[in-house]
C-alpha cells in the first residue's frame, strides 16, 4: 500500500538504496518497526472506525469515557480509542517534533499514517506534520538544500547545481549553492559584493 511505502521510507530517513539494499534479508524487520507484517502489507493503514454494531458503547482506553462505536476510531492493530484522544494524542507528537506516530495501546508498534494525521486534526496540524517532515528529510539527505526564497522553502536537489554554483528551484529562485544568497554568478562569493 502507498502509506506503508510512505512510512517505512519515513523510517529509513527517506534513504531509497537503504531500503531497496536491506528490503531482500529485512524487510520483515523492516515492516515489524512499523507494526505491519509482510501479509497485511497491501492493506490500508489509515484510521479507520471500530468494527462494532453502532448501538454498541465501547470504554475508551485512555480517558476512561464511554462512546458509541461510530465515535471510536482504531488502526488495523485493531486498539479503539475515542477521537478526542486520538486528537491530542497526534497534536502531541507534531508539536514535539515526531511525526512517526505510534498507536496508542503501549507496546503497540503500528503507524500513523499521513493522511489519518490530516483527517484527525486538520489542515493546519497536517501541514505542520508535513514542514517538519521535510525539513527532517532534507536535514538528513546530503542531496537536498531548501530554497531560501521567502515564498517558497522547497527542497532543491544540489546535484542540480549548475555553472558557478547556481542552483535554481522550481519556484524560478536562482541562488548560491555555497551561500544561499541569490545567484551572484560570475563571481564567487567573496566578490559578490
Amino acid at each position: 500500500h502507498p502509506y506503508i511505502a510512505f512510512m517505512l521510507l519515513e523510517s529509513q530517513n527517506w534513504n531509497v538504496h537503504l531500503v531497496y539494499e536491506n528490503w531482500s534479508t529485512m524487510h520483515d524487520s523492516m515492516l515489524a518497526e512499523l507494526g505491519v507484517q509482510l501479509s497485511n502489507a497491501n492493506e490500508d493503514p489509515s484510521l479507520r472506525h471500530a468494527n462494532f454494531p453502532d448501538e454498541e458503547e465501547i470504554e475508551c482506553e485512555v480517558c476512561y469515557d464511554t462512546f458509541h462505536a461510530s465515535e471510536m476510531w482504531c488502526l488495523p492493530c485493531g486498539h479503539v480509542f475515542c477521537a478526542d484522544c486520538w486528537r491530542t494524542h497526534v497534536n502531541t507528537h507534531v508539536a514535539s517534533g515526531q511525526h512517526l506516530i505510534s498507536c496508542q495501546q503501549s507496546g503497540c508498534k503500528r503507524k500513523l499514517p499521513p493522511n489519518s494525521v490530516e483527517m484527525l486534526c486538520g489542515k493546519k496540524v497536517y501541514n505542520d506534520f508535513l514542514r517538519y517532515l521535510m525539513d527532517t528529510t532534507v536535514s538528513l539527505a546530503d542531496t537536498l538544500t531548501i530554497c531560501p526564497s521567502r515564498n517558497c522553502n522547497k527542497p532543491v536537489n544540489v546535484l542540480s547545481t549548475g555553472l558557478c554554483n547556481v542552483l535554481k528551484c522550481v519556484c524560478g529562485h536562482e541562488f548560491c549553492s555555497l551561500c544561499k544568497s541569490p545567484s551572484h554568478a560570475p563571481a564567487n562569493c567573496v566578490e559578490k559584493t
